[in-house]
């Protein structure tokens, strides 16, 4: 990526939370989605 650039980012249940979720926050078996944005390089 480059600085500025946008990404959007899946994670499905077997590489995040899976069957148990994070109970009152994560519901089970969810699919987590994040839109990241990479602000600065060092």
């Amino acid at each position: 990526m480059s600085v500025g650039q946008r990404a959007r980012l899946t994670c499905s249940p077997d590489f995040a939370y899976g069957a148990a979720g994070h109970p009152g926050i994560i519901p089970p078996n969810s699919t987590l989605t994040f839109d990241v944005e990479l602000l600065k390089l060092e």
